[in-house]
């Protein structure tokens, strides 16, 4: 029965010094994102302005939303009615980004038209968990026996193996739009993004201008 208590006492002491832990890792973790945090709201602060300034529809809690790449570039991408705005990562190499130097608006009116380049491949990948390897693509039909075999592991490990399939997505949306009396180029990466502007605006994408001005030259 001492054993027992012994034992109980243990085991709580194991659990509080363990919760104790934890307390102090998410405290080291939240020391070390304020100066991030802070760049972050006061990013936001005048991502705010920037938007009340250009009559644009600001978009809250842009900093949580999925992260795009346009122009090769991180960052935030959203609809402000039909205008597109692009808001780069708050901070650059760890230096705090400058709002008015970096930000991309595309004004609906002065987009010509945009098209969708790239595809979006799948490929089965073998993946041992005990092991911590991947191995993908066409190497996976010579994985049976002998030396290749080895790489995947013996009959115990079988139950730790999986095959997955993985997505590559290799599509860009290419926004041509005028600026300042110029013709600008906005790359954005990601099929996803090409689907949100295919619906909400179809008038604009490429093919639907030349539909429609072949229609309108045959009438004519």
């Amino acid at each position: 029965m001492e054993i027992i208590i012994i034992l109980g006492i243990i085991c709580l002491v194991l659990y509080l010094l363990a919760k104790k832990l934890r307390q102090i890792d998410q405290k080291t973790v939240e020391k070390r994102l304020e100066p991030i945090n802070s760049i972050n709201n006061e990013y936001e602060k005048k991502l705010h302005a920037w938007c009340n300034k250009n009559n644009i529809i600001f978009k809250e809690n842009i900093t949580q939303t999925s992260e795009i790449l346009v122009n090769q570039v991180p960052g935030y991408i959203w609809f402000s009615n039909k205008n597109v705005i692009f808001c780069p990562d708050s901070i650059n190499c760890g230096n705090p980004i400058n709002i008015e130097d970096n930000i991309i608006s595309i004004m609906y009116d002065k987009i010509k038209y945009y098209t969708k380049d790239g595809t979006i491949s799948y490929t089965n990948e073998i993946i041992n968990n005990s092991k911590n390897i991947s191995i993908s693509g066409a190497v996976i039909g010579g994985l049976i026996a002998g030396e290749t075999g080895a790489i995947i592991g013996s009959r115990k490990d079988m139950n730790k193996i999986k095959n997955v399939t993985v997505k590559h997505d290799e599509t860009h949306t290419y926004i041509y739009f005028e600026k300042y009396n110029e013709i600008k180029l906005a790359d954005v990466e990601g099929n996803e993004f090409y689907q949100h502007i295919l619906r909400l605006m179809p008038e604009k994408e490429y093919h639907y201008i030349l539909n429609k001005h072949n229609n309108n030259h045959h009438l004519s």
